[in-house]
C-alpha cells in the first residue's frame, strides 16, 4: 500500500511548474517602502513546492482510507516536501545570520514555510528567489473572550450524569444545543475522543478537568499533552490567564462526582497549547504555526493517531485593527489549517462576541469554503431566546 500511496504523491510532486521569483504581499510591501533601511520585520515566507494534499485527500475520500491511513499519508507527504526543497533557503538564511542580515528564522512542515525575522533588505533578496512563492507578514492573534453569563436558577440534569451530590445541574446553554439528546439518546458524550484548544493553556488541576488530561498521571509522555511554546519550561498544563480553561470547561469540563457538566463531551480526553496567552505585537511570532504543526502529530509518528485530537477550538481571531496588512478573510494561515485538517483533527472556531451586528468576525473564523472546513460557530444567550432554533 505504501508504494501506491507514495508512487502517487511522487507523480503529483512531479507536476509542479517551472518555478519563477516570489512575490510581496503588497500590503507587506507597502510597508517595508515607508520603513526606514535596515528596518527588521517579521514574515512568513511560503515556498513555492507544496505537497498536494488536496489531491491526496480526495484520493483517499475516493477509497474511504481509515483515519490513520489518511494521518499517516498526508503527514508524510507534508514531511516530505518540506525535507525535499528547505535545505537552499536554510543555507541562505544562515548565510544572513552570519552576516547579520537575519534574526531567526524557524522551518516548518505542516506547511512548507519559514517565519523570518530579518531586514528589509534581507526579505527582498529572499522573495526574489525562485523557490518563493509569497512572503507575507507575521502577526500575533487576539482572545475572543468568553460571555459573563450569570445565571440564578440552572436546571438540573433530569436524568443524572452520575449518582452523587447534586451541583448545578446541566446548564441553560447545553440544553439549548439539545446537547442532552446527544448524550442520553445517542450515546455521544464524548468516551473515547481526544479534544484540543490552542488558547491561553488550561489549569490541569482544575476538578472539572484534570482526571482527564491525556498524559493525567504519567497515561501518556507529557510532551505529547501539552505544548508550552511561551518559554515558561512547563511539563504540566498551566493557564495564566483562565481564558484556556474557560473554553476546555466548554468542551469537555464535568463534575463526575456530583454530576455536573458545562461541557459537551464531558467523558473525552484533552491536550492543549498556549500560544495565544501573548500581547499583540510586532515580535519574532511564530508560535501559532508550531502548535498547528504539533497538533497534527503531537507524538512525531505519522504511523500513530490515537495521539491525534479529533477537534481543536480556536477562541481567537485577528482584525483589521491589529494592523500588518491584515484584510477581511486574511488567507495566510489557511495552508496551515487546512493541512492539519487533512492529517485527521478538525479545526472549530469562535465566530466572536463581537456581535450580533455584520462584519463582526475577526479571521480565520471569516472563512467560509465549504460547510465543514474551518468551521465557525457562533452564540446566542440561551436564557432569554427561544430554543430549539
Amino acid at each position: 500500500m505504501r508504494l501506491v500511496r507514495w508512487g502517487t504523491v511522487l507523480g503529483f510532486l512531479g507536476l509542479a511548474a517551472a518555478a519563477q521569483a516570489g512575490t510581496i504581499h503588497p500590503a507587506l510591501e507597502t510597508e517595508m517602502n515607508r520603513s526606514a533601511p535596515g528596518t527588521a520585520f517579521s514574515v512568513i515566507v511560503h515556498l513555492e513546492d507544496q505537497a498536494p494534499v488536496p489531491e491526496l485527500s480526495r484520493e483517499l475520500a475516493d477509497r474511504r482510507a481509515t483515519r490513520a491511513e489518511t494521518h499517516e499519508t498526508i503527514v508524510e507527504a507534508l514531511q516530505a516536501t518540506a525535507a525535499a526543497s528547505q535545505n537552499a533557503l536554510k543555507e541562505d538564511l544562515e548565510g544572513g545570520l552570519r552576516r547579520g542580515e537575519v534574526f531567526g528564522y524557524t522551518s516548518y512542515w505542516i506547511s512548507n514555510l519559514f517565519v523570518v525575522h530579518a531586514t528589509k533588505e534581507e526579505i527582498g533578496r529572499i522573495a526574489a528567489r525562485a523557490d518563493v512563492d509569497l512572503v507575507e507578514a507575521n502577526f500575533t492573534a487576539s482572545l475572543i473572550d468568553p460571555i459573563d453569563l450569570r445565571v440564578p436558577e440552572i436546571e438540573r440534569d433530569p436524568d443524572g450524569l452520575r449518582d452523587g451530590p447534586r451541583g448545578i445541574g446541566i446548564t441553560p446553554g447545553l440544553y439549548a444545543i439539545n446537547a442532552p439528546q446527544a448524550w442520553f439518546e445517542l450515546g455521544y458524550t464524548g468516551a473515547g475522543r481526544l479534544v484540543a484548544n490552542l488558547d491561553t493553556g488550561v489549569d490541569g488541576d482544575h476538578p472539572a478537568l484534570e482526571t482527564r488530561w491525556r498524559g493525567y498521571n504519567g497515561q501518556h509522555p507529557w510532551q505529547e499533552c501539552w505544548l508550552d511554546v511561551l518559554g515558561g519550561n512547563t511539563q504540566f498544563p498551566v493557564d495564566n490567564y483562565g481564558h484556556g480553561t474557560h473554553v476546555m470547561g466548554t468542551e469537555c469540563g464535568a463534575g463526575h462526582a456530583s454530576g455536573d457538566t458545562v461541557g459537551v463531551a464531558w467523558e473525552a480526553q484533552w491536550i492543549a497549547c498556549n500560544a495565544i496567552n501573548q500581547g499583540v505585537g510586532g515580535e519574532f511570532d511564530n508560535d501559532i504555526i508550531t502548535a498547528y504543526q504539533w497538533f497534527a502529530d503531537p507524538d512525531g509518528d505519522p504511523g500513530t493517531v490515537d495521539d491525534v485530537p479529533d477537534v481543536v477550538q480556536n477562541s481567537w481571531r485577528i482584525n483589521e485593527n491589529f494592523g500588518q496588512g491584515y484584510t477581511d478573510c486574511d488567507d495566510r494561515w489557511w495552508a496551515v489549517i487546512d493541512n492539519c485538517e487533512a492529517a485527521g483533527c478538525v479545526t472549530t472556531w469562535s465566530a466572536g462576541n463581537e456581535g450580533p451586528g455584520s462584519q463582526t468576525i475577526g479571521s480565520p473564523p471569516d472563512r467560509a469554503t465549504t460547510l465543514t472546513n474551518t468551521f465557525s460557530v457562533g452564540a446566542v444567550d440561551a436564557t432569554n431566546y427561544d430554543w430549539p432554533y
